[in-house]
């Protein structure tokens, strides 16, 4: 999955892979005119200036004229070209090598003992330098994808299919061996290891407890170990020495003062308003995306005008905000869960409880955490923030038990629990977001119960291989 830079090649220098690039196909412009050789100049120029501005420029607020004066030509050239700027998006994306090579044929290769390991190691490590190299295309098409454009959902989908179907014939081979759940379809399990990949590549970095990449991407190691890897584990092994620094404790920020943007103290009525404000942007989120929403809408739904809406928040971003913090994924029947034995009863059982609960919450406010992750994935700190405190305290019981399940050798002791749980959360997150999209053959059900399987791991163990 990738975008381009236009001509030549991506040089992945963290991982020493060279991406080539296709060149653009020479086809018609939007005029049915059959483009020659200073077309297909002019074409590339615009897509050259559309990552650029990628690079810094929200998908949301990049313009047409932006991207013309970029390329030093006009809008009406532009539209010679495109239908408009997610058009142009899509070239980008559509002109790319969509599977590096590299990536299937490690994939293909035996992970076997001592090596299937560093090889894990080896796949993450390339996936997330190849993400990286086109993270601005990339996160304008999971916008555009998330937000319901199905030009993008089939271009995301099309574009991992011949890896996640690498990936899923050596799980099938695993789950003949017995070492995994022959119950669930292999592309579900791949599907949703890409999810967690996929997911630790984009994540941007809160500013208090902090999981570094780097643990996060030991995790997806482990993962992908644990799908695609033969004989690999002895149970009781620990080596806890490189979990040592996968994170550090600073303190969470304070929640904010209740005064209005006058500098008044918000009293009952007030309260009572800014609610309504609030309520009125989380319904309006379930039927269309945040770049649709004004404050018009907000304050029309909400049934007052606009100079009240501006005593409570800046804008309509503000707002989401709000709704937000309202909106916690730690919600008391998923920690009451956590909180029982899991060395009593079906472990399996309570993990698939969990994962079924946490998604039907994920999607009854799926239209408020899309825009909210929108918000954290551009890099809007408040909204990271956002994002981390609504998942803290599951984050906080996972830990525990993932350090007590380590303690007795059932799981690699180099494993960094905090980043273990985030990199969970982070995984059964995606399939929440994409379930209904049945990614990789994936109806709901199925990738709900690939999500307990790697729960269950963290919370028992390594499962044995079927002798």
């Amino acid at each position: 999955m990738a975008a381009g830079n236009g001509g030549g090649s991506a040089d992945l220098t963290a991982t020493g892979v060279t991406l080539p690039r296709r060149a653009p196909a020479r086809g018609r412009n939007q005029l049915g005119q059959t483009m020659g050789a200073k077309g297909a100049q002019t074409r590339q120029r615009l897509l050259q200036a559309t990552e650029t501005l990628l690079a810094t420029t929200r998908l949301r607020d990049l313009s047409v004229a932006q991207i013309v004066r970029q390329a030093s030509t006009s809008a009406a050239t532009f539209y010679v070209y495109f239908k408009d700027v997610p058009a142009a998006v899509l070239a980008i994306l559509n002109e790319a090598i969509q599977n590096p090579p590299e990536l299937i044929a490690l994939v293909t290769r035996p992970w076997e003992g001592a090596q299937a390991r560093p090889l894990a190691e080896a796949f993450i490590e390339a996936y997330v330098g190849h993400w990286h190299a086109h993270a601005a295309a990339f996160r304008a098409r999971n916008l555009a994808s998330d937000e319901g454009d199905r030009r993008f959902q089939e271009l995301r989908v099309n574009a991992a299919a011949p890896l996640l179907m690498a990936m899923a014939a050596r799980i099938g081979d695993r789950q003949m061996a017995g070492a995994l759940p022959a119950d669930l379809p292999a592309t579900t399990l791949a599907s949703a290891l890409l999810a967690m990949i996929e997911r630790i590549s984009i994540l941007p970095q809160p500013g208090g407890r902090i999981v570094t990449q780097a643990a996060l991407m030991h995790v997806a190691a482990f993962f992908a170990v644990l799908l695609l890897g033969e004989g690999w584990w002895e149970e009781g092994r620990n080596d806890p020495a490189a979990a040592e620094a996968g994170h550090t404790e600073e303190a969470w920020p304070l929640p904010p003062s209740p005064l209005n943007l006058s500098g008044q103290t918000i009293g009952a009525k007030g309260a009572r308003t800014r609610q309504r404000l609030i309520d009125a942007t989380r319904e309006l989120l379930q039927t269309r995306p945040l770049l649709g929403l004004s404050v018009a809408d907000v304050t029309k739904l909400a049934e007052t005008s606009t100079a009240t809406f501006y005593l409570y928040f800046q804008d309509v971003t503000e707002a989401v905000l709000a709704a937000t913090s309202q909106a916690s994924q730690s919600t008391p029947d998923l920690l009451q869960i956590l909180d029982s034995d899991w060395d009593v009863g079906d472990a399996g059982a309570k993990a698939l409880a969990f994962c079924a609960s946490y998604i039907r919450r994920w999607q009854e406010n799926a239209g408020l955490f899309r825009a909210r992750n929108l918000a954290a994935d551009e890099g809007d700190e408040r909204f990271v923030w956002a994002r981390a405190e609504g998942v803290r305290e599951l984050i906080v019981r996972l830990e525990g038990w993932i350090a007590e399940v380590q303690a007795r050798g059932k799981l690699p002791g180099d494993l960094d629990p905090v980043a273990a749980s985030g990199g969970f959360v982070a995984m059964i997150e995606r399939l929440a977001a994409v379930a209904n999209a049945r990614i990789g053959g994936g109806a709901p059900e199925p990738m709900t119960r690939a999500a307990a399987f790697f729960l269950s791991v963290l919370m028992t163990g390594v499962p044995k291989v079927a002798s």
